[in-house]
């Protein structure tokens, strides 16, 4: 992803401390990185002061549409009509879950994170509240989403469900 983007005009759709943390990531990448805040920018001084330092510009105007071709960005466009041409584009978004499942089995959430609204509670082997639930991936509270972080405790919570079901079949179990 560096080397794609690298020195590539890029641009950030977020607002607030997400939108600085990513401005400032991809700032890393790129020289020219432009914050898009959609609308009135909910940054403090702080904030203001991080994206300046990077050299990062924020714009406050509505976004409209992405202009692409042949599956490419090119461009944002405003709610005004102007463009401005860009490579690549970040959209800082925050996951909710979108199952009742975890309501229904009466697993506890941890703490929102700029990440996840309402992620799962887990411990250092997946598990939940709820003896004998498990959960991993992008929602629970211990990790940003990343794919290789949801394979990662995804095995871990395999592997933690074999041991849960070692008492099964006389074995002592090593996860509580």
């Amino acid at each position: 992803y560096t080397t794609l983007f690298r020195s590539q005009p890029l641009a950030v759709l977020a607002n607030g401390k997400r939108a600085v943390q990513s401005s400032v990531l991809l700032r890393g990448w790129s020289d020219d990185v432009v914050l898009l805040t959609g609308g009135p920018a909910e940054l403090d001084g702080d904030a203001r002061s991080q994206l300046a330092a990077a050299r990062v510009v924020v714009d406050e105007r509505p976004v409209a549409e992405l202009a692409s071709s042949n599956g490419e960005l090119e461009a944002i466009v405003f709610t005004d009509g102007t463009r401005l041409a860009r490579s690549g584009l970040h959209v800082a978004t925050t996951l909710h879950q979108r199952s009742q499942l975890v309501e229904q089995l009466g697993v506890g959430f941890g703490e929102p994170t700029p990440a996840v609204a309402n992620p799962i509670a887990v411990d250092a082997l997946c598990g939940t509240t709820v003896p004998g639930v498990f959960a991993a991936g992008d929602t629970i509270a211990t990790q940003m989403p990343q794919v290789a972080l949801a394979i990662a405790t995804g095995s871990l919570a395999a592997a933690s469900i074999v041991q849960s079901l070692a008492g099964d079949v006389g074995l002592p179990s090593t996860v509580s």
